[in-house]
């Protein structure tokens, strides 16, 4: 059981990143919808923006393996 654990530990672990990544990528939108207002280039918010979603992306692909790894413990 000592695989199990290891697992949970991990998917814990990854879904913390999950719910910061969202986070961020929430926090970038509205710095941008800011600086749009504001008249200002948000090209580099933009790419931030998109380097944040593709490490969201990354972490959803993480949890989702880990998550039928367990499942497959479990079966």
């Amino acid at each position: 059981m000592l695989e199990k654990a290891a697992i949970l530990e991990q998917l814990a672990r990854v879904e913390g990143h999950v719910s910061l990544a969202v986070r961020h990528i929430r926090e970038q939108e509205n710095r941008i919808t800011q600086g749009d207002r504001r008249g200002w280039d948000t090209a580099v918010s933009r790419n931030l923006l998109e380097t944040f979603r593709d490490t969201l992306r990354l972490h959803i692909e993480d949890r989702d393996r880990l998550r039928q790894q367990l499942a497959a413990l479990t079966a």
